[in-house]
């Protein structure tokens, strides 16, 4: 039961902190984006897209060592075995810079090559090496100095440290370029601010994490089988986090290479509303990872499957009213925002919004994927899913631009991502069949897109006839509108089934009972 407790609450306070700062880190980019269009141009937000594409993709040599390391973590610290955390840690900040040099060297390699990855011509005046070389050491400077030990927080469940000091620095930093831009509409000086961010955090996780757990030091080496096992791991998870993180990089340069700078910038307006609130919700998830990955432990299987199911359940409940406000906002938020030049037709919005749900139902499985150390399992998948990206990217991207690249995407999320992992999990953690959970997913994604493009045609019918509604109160309406309808148009769907029901009961129970167990059976 102390357990229990003691992972519900750290869970309940890695959620609040964690939706404050993704709150702020979703408003204070948007507000910058807004300042960029309309004080120096749509193409300088182009050219951001297009660096921080390009450098996520050469971020990739990272992908899976910290997942790993903090899976390998959760053992030592249950055993307070302290020696193999300071081992660990060691090992991380080593390897942590030797990546921090491999990136600096494969991106000089490569910075002749980014004028062939822009069409058209880049903003007047702007040289596109210094602005590339700014961003690149920014990606840089994180692995060189102390990001490392975020692992420490991460494995004590202690991400509400970590958002907290995110949160004060963002502010500042929000600040800084918002005035930057208006004062001096230099965007050179814009850039060099994101790299001050990046020094100052890496010290204040260095001072907080020195103070409150001095007791690990970077000293000794890991044991041979630990290591067999964790080399093991990140070629694993290397190929698994790969293909996530460059879907939409390989999107963006795909997109610059053949549509120009304004297409991109577009596009990534567009996906920059769809990740925020992506972002926003999936910190309901990141706040119960160390606890999944504790229960994983000390729990039943039938207990963790439970656990599972309910959470699957819930989560789609509230991506899917996120996909149906996504829908209904998307075309006149991006009206006030952007203006009608730089919107994208109505069915390509209705492929976003889409896109979104299906980026975010496989979250909770990921969560148990990783918790449970199934890296390897899933790498065969993983190259299928890359390969097939790009490759599906380019083909569609030429028949039928924007919408090509979307449902590109859509495909390889779907057949090489969303079903893999579900019969992973189910095979190894569960020890059972995963095509149950997978049709209901499936039906659960489909009947919410539906009902997402119902409201959203209900909505702009009704304000057709409103012509003389002042705009932010149209958002408004819209707004209270689609969450009514579509939780209504829900519950009328599925609150007669079994899993609503004790989905509601469970729920209940956490949220409004004395007992707030997440983990309670």
């Amino acid at each position: 039961m102390g357990h229990s407790t003691s992972r519900s609450k750290k869970a309940k306070i890695n959620a609040i902190w964690g939706l404050i700062c993704k709150f702020i880190t979703m408003i204070g980019p948007f507000v910058i984006r807004t300042v960029i269009i309309k004080e120096i141009g749509v193409e300088y937000v182009g050219l951001n897209s297009l660096f921080t594409s390009v450098l996520t993709v050469l971020n990739m040599s990272e992908m899976g060592l910290g997942v790993a390391i903090i899976y390998n973590m959760y053992r030592p610290i249950a055993d307070d075995n302290i020696e193999e955390i300071c081992a660990l840690l060691n090992l991380y900040r080593k390897v942590y810079r030797m990546i921090g040099c491999a990136i600096l060297t494969i991106g000089i390699i490569l910075s002749p090559f980014i004028p062939l990855m822009i069409s058209g011509d880049v903003p007047s005046g702007i040289n596109i090496y210094l602005l590339y070389f700014i961003f690149l050491l920014n990606t840089v400077v994180s692995y060189l100095m102390f990001s490392y030990k975020v692992c420490l927080l991460n494995a004590h469940q202690r991400n509400d440290i970590d958002s907290k000091i995110s949160t004060g620095l963002s502010l500042f930093m929000y600040l800084a370029q918002a005035y930057i831009l208006i004062r001096w509409k230099n965007y050179y000086a814009y850039a060099f601010v994101l790299l001050f961010y990046t020094v100052f955090y890496n010290i204040s996780v260095y001072i907080y994490t020195k103070f409150k757990y001095p007791m690990y030091i970077c000293k000794g080496n890991v044991e041979d089988k630990t290591l067999a096992d964790l080399k093991q791991q990140v070629r694993s998870l290397f190929i698994v986090k790969v293909a996530t993180a460059t879907r939409n990089s390989f999107d963006s340069i795909v997109i610059s290479a053949t549509l120009g700078l304004t297409s991109v910038a577009i596009y990534n307006n567009y996906y920059y509303i769809l990740n925020a609130v992506a972002v926003f919700v999936s910190v309901l998830c990141t706040a119960i990872s160390g606890g999944i990955g504790n229960s994983l432990v000390c729990d039943s299987i039938d207990k963790n499957h439970k656990d599972f199911i309910r959470i699957s359940n819930a989560y789609i409940w509230v991506c899917g009213c996120c996909t149906a406000c996504l829908m209904v906002l998307y075309q006149p938020f991006m009206n006030i925002w952007v203006g009608t030049d730089y919107m994208v037709p109505n069915f390509t919005m209705i492929l976003f919004s889409a896109y979104f749900i299906l980026t975010r139902v496989n979250n909770v499985g990921g969560q148990y994927l990783d918790a449970a150390g199934l890296f390897a399992e899933r790498k065969l998948y993983a190259i299928l899913e890359s390969v097939a990206n790009i490759v599906l990217n380019i083909l569609f991207g030429k028949l039928w631009g924007m919408n090509g690249i979307i449902i590109a995407t859509m495909i390889t999320i779907y057949f090489a991502c969303f079903l893999p992992v579900s019969h992973i999990v189910y095979n190894h953690i569960f020890l059972n069949s995963c095509i149950k959970f997978c049709a209901f997913q499936t039906a659960f994604m489909v009947i919410i897109v539906f009902i997402s493009v119902g409201i959203y045609r209900f909505c702009d019918m009704l304000f057709l006839s409103f012509n003389h509604v002042n705009n932010i109160i149209e958002l408004v309406l819209r707004l209270i509108i689609t969450i009514f309808l579509y939780n209504g148009l829900m519950i009328m769907i599925f609150g007669c089934t079994k899993e609503f029901k004790d989905n509601t009961i469970w729920l209940k129970d956490r949220i409004i009972g004395k007992k707030c167990l997440l983990w309670k059976t």
